[in-house]
């Protein structure tokens, strides 16, 4: 009977190979009776994406015969001839944040991208005319309260796992109409900040 060879991948980043159970710490050979087919598992890591995830032995792109959870169970073709088995395309999971300056306020950075289980990190700056009350900032729905340095709010959210929706709004300093008499006259002011 001719035998032949079939090479599983290192793990690399984003995933991991198993085979007959046991992780493939560094490439593996494989020696394979002709007219066998190899049975493998491709493990996604957390953070990672398989949506892009090609599976390649030789020239043909295999299909996962099952999942489950974050594990793919592949299978070749029958072999007739030596192969390598490549794993292509598994990426990290980010979300870009765009936030945009409102009426009132700044914030930076304006776009940056995250990665999943990470740590966003934005600075509101208020003007002036807003500078009296922090911003309100909410991140999925709840209140975040940021750290005050002048008229600069810093505002940190941990353990970023999906796309967070964030909303920013200021509040304009309280204004008042005052009015005092002199010498018989009266004079109004309408715009007196607190």
């Amino acid at each position: 009977i001719d035998q032949y060879t079939v090479e599983l991948p290192a793990p690399a980043e984003g995933y991991s190979v198993f085979y007959d159970g046991t992780e493939v710490t560094a490439p593996k050979s494989v020696l394979t009776d002709n007219g066998a087919k190899v049975s493998f598992e491709v493990v996604i890591a957390e953070g990672y994406s398989p949506k892009n995830m090609n599976v390649v032995f030789g020239n043909v792109a295999l299909g996962y015969i099952s999942l489950s959870g974050n594990t793919y169970t592949y299978e070749t073709p029958i072999i007739t001839s030596d192969g390598v088995i490549e794993v292509r395309g598994v990426e990290e999971i980010t979300f870009p944040i765009t936030l945009n300056k409102g009426t009132g306020f700044t914030v930076s950075p304006a776009n940056q991208i995250v990665s999943y289980n990470k740590t966003l990190e934005f600075k509101v700056t208020l003007d002036d005319a807003y500078a009296l009350t922090a911003p309100t900032v909410y991140v999925d729905g709840n209140s975040i309260t940021g750290v005050k340095n002048g008229n600069e709010y810093t505002y940190t959210v941990n353990n970023i796992i999906s796309q967070p929706m964030i909303s920013v709004s200021a509040t304009k300093n309280p204004q008042h109409t005052a009015i005092f008499v002199s010498g018989g006259s009266v004079y109004t002011f309408s715009t007196v900040e607190d």
